[in-house]
């Protein structure tokens, strides 16, 4: 009887302390952490698609390109490490609300994002447009989180230079 209390006592043991073990592993391993990407983007192109005019109409598109580069102070130095596309859609003439979904190409894989709408307007007075992480591939399949583009500078000719933070949630 003795035996059969000491071999129960110590499975319950073991299984609790397998309990809390498992419990505490799973918390802190490294895909369970939030992940920080930072680069700087600086505009390639822009194509307006349909549009004839300077009032811009609701259904009115445009897509815009840009190169990523590592972050770091001052003119982006080297080649590119990754790029981005979207595509913008005005869903509100009156108040030029816009809707972009994009692609964030970086090594590994790339993030698909999409915005909220927002005016022009708005941006330029905010300097900042944050999207959302709406899913990946490759290294970066399963993620959620957000994607936080700060305005820099802005050229004669439009273009602009912003600094790009990724917050990844696996």
């Amino acid at each position: 009887m003795t035996t059969k209390l000491t071999a129960g006592a110590l499975l319950l043991a073991a299984l609790a302390l397998a309990s809390v073990a498992a419990g505490c592993g799973s918390s802190k391993s490294k895909t369970a952490q939030p992940r920080l990407l930072r680069y700087l983007s600086v505009d390639r192109s822009f194509v307006p698609i349909g549009v004839e005019r300077r009032t811009p109409k609701v259904g009115d598109r445009f897509i815009f390109k840009t190169a990523l580069y590592r972050s770091g102070v001052g003119a982006p130095r080297g080649k590119p490490v990754g790029r981005s596309e979207a595509l913008c859609t005005v869903t509100d003439a009156a108040t030029q609300q816009i809707f972009c979904l994009g692609a964030l190409h970086l090594s590994g894989g790339f993030l698909l994002i999409s915005n909220s709408p927002a005016s022009p307007a708005q941006t330029e007075a905010k300097k900042v447009v944050t999207a959302a992480v709406t899913g990946g591939v490759g290294a970066y399949a399963n993620v959620r989180g957000t994607v936080e583009f700060r305005l820099l500078s802005t050229k004669p000719s439009g273009a602009r230079e912003d600094a790009v933070v990724i917050r990844l949630t696996p």
